[in-house]
């Protein structure tokens, strides 16, 4: 197996790993979504999303990823 077949292996594994973790914040956020219903509470809390935002922005760029980026996949997660 040359170099860039393992590589692709190993995006290949951590791609699995996310999509499972994906699968266990999409399902606890379905538990959200139904305590907030039961509640009379706002499905959407943009405040709390922007504050997830900012915290992983911070995180992110220790680890140098950008803004934009972290922007873009929790927008789309959210």
């Amino acid at each position: 197996m040359d170099d860039l077949q393992k590589f692709r292996k190993k995006i290949n594994n951590i791609d699995e790993q996310l999509l499972l973790l994906l699968a266990k914040r999409f399902s606890i956020v379905e538990k959200i979504g139904k305590y907030k219903k039961n509640k009379g509470l706002p499905i959407i809390d943009n405040l709390q999303e922007k504050k997830i935002i900012e915290i992983l922005t911070v995180k992110a760029a220790k680890n140098g990823i950008g803004k934009d980026c972290i922007e873009s996949i929790w927008e789309a997660i959210f």
